[in-house]
């Protein structure tokens, strides 16, 4: 006789097994999660670097082209900093838990 009773598990308790499995997998395969494609990380970081000469020129003398072109980099860098923030503190929760 087949039984009608199935083992009942949280969706929840699967999502997050699925998460941590990925998780796990990614860090242990590469050097860092790949969330993002590499070129766009680089692109990223290079123009951070440039938001970063850009202040510094600002600091010892103001120009006009130069405050536009570091507030329009901005907003990379600051979603850059988030961004690695974001894995540094994903990948801390995930050593933790394991």
């Amino acid at each position: 006789m087949i039984s009608r009773m199935a083992t009942y598990t949280c969706h929840r308790c699967v999502f997050g097994r699925l998460l941590r499995s990925a998780f796990q997998l990614r860090f242990q395969s590469s050097v860092g999660p790949k969330f993002l494609a590499d070129g766009l990380l680089r692109r990223a970081q290079q123009l951070s670097n440039e938001h970063s000469g850009l202040e510094k020129q600002l600091a010892d003398s103001y120009d006009k082209k130069l405050a536009t072109r570091a507030g329009r980099l901005a907003s990379v860098s600051q979603s850059l900093k988030e961004y690695q923030d974001a894995i540094a503190a994903c990948s801390q929760s995930l050593f933790i838990s394991s």
